[in-house]
This record gives structure tokens, sequence and C-alpha cells, in this order.
């Protein structure tokens, strides 16, 4: 009989233990979060992503037919609008405005030059009988 009170008496300790173990082991934060950053998905709610994004095409959600391919050809509808204008410094990649050519190129009829203060960098005519002189 003591055997088994000593057997109890030891299980209830080990028990005990290893309850306050468990229970003591958990610590709670010490400060609250701040931020959570959650990974772009596919719901309809707006993203906002403050770091860079790496793609290699865009799809428009509605028509795949429609694209922005960074690095190659896109295809979209709609127009393409600038707030920013275009000087003659910019190098000659640059896709200028509706705004930079009227108001710095004229197309007059193909004579072999442009008037003074005009140019054309290839000198050939742009069209049947036409040439674009640009400032």
């Amino acid at each position: 009989m003591n055997k088994q009170k000593t057997l109890i008496f030891s299980l209830s300790i080990l028990f005990l233990l290893a309850i306050s173990f468990i229970g003591f082991a958990w610590f709670e934060p010490s400060s609250s979060i701040k931020e959570i950053y959650i990974p772009i998905n596919n719901t309809s709610v707006a993203q906002t992503k403050a770091g860079n994004l790496s793609v290699e095409m865009v799809y428009d959600y509605n028509n795949s037919a429609y694209y922005i391919n960074p690095g190659g050809n896109s295809n979209i509808a709609g127009k393409i609008i600038s707030n920013t204008s275009v000087v003659s410094t910019d190098s000659g990649t640059t896709l200028v405005t509706k705004d930079y050519v009227d108001n710095n190129c004229i197309l007059i009829a193909y004579n072999g030059a442009c008037p003074t203060g005009f140019s054309t960098s290839t000198g050939t005519s742009r069209g049947a009988g036409y040439i674009m002189c640009c400032r």
C-alpha cells in the first residue's frame, strides 16, 4: 500500500510539473505588431506595394488581348497620357506627346529644305509630298 501511495504521489508531482511547463512555456508578445505584410492576391480589394514589383508581363484583367510588356511590345486599347513635357535635350528614343509635336513641328509641302529654325532628322519626305520639320 505504501508503494502504491508513493507511485500515485510521484505521478501526481510529474503531472503537475508537466502542466506547469506547458502553462509557463507561453510568452505574451512584448509589443503589438505594427505592420502585417499581406502578399499580392486576387481579391477585389485595392492593393498597394511599397517596394519594387518585378513582372515579365501585365495582362488586362478583363481582356487578356491587352497587355504591357516592359521588355518588348505592348498592346493597349486606350490612350497613354503624360503630364511631363518633352524637351529638346531628351534622348532620341523618347516618346513625344501630341502637344510637343503640335508646338514644335510643322508639316510642310516637300521642297527639299525646312524653314529657318526647323530641321528634320532624316531629310526625307514624310508621306506623299510632305516633310516634317521640327525645332
